[in-house]
């Protein structure tokens, strides 16, 4: 079982592999993530207000 994918321990006689930071973070993933959010917050914006036009905007309260 130690040559399992899940095996997070490197054994005595490997090397170990350096990585540096900057290669390990995402990097282009960010903005469209973000305009997405950006885009899904005004289209729920617009349906609450939409609601809240359709639910007040009958007959005046007595």
């Amino acid at each position: 079982m130690a040559d399992s994918p899940d095996d997070r321990h490197p054994r005595p006689d490997e090397e170990q592999q350096v990585v540096p930071a900057t290669k390990t973070r995402p990097g282009g993933i960010g903005r469209t993530v973000f305009y997405i959010l950006l885009a899904s917050l005004a289209l729920a914006a617009i349906a609450w207000l939409a609601l809240e036009i359709w639910a007040y905007g009958g007959s005046p309260a007595p």
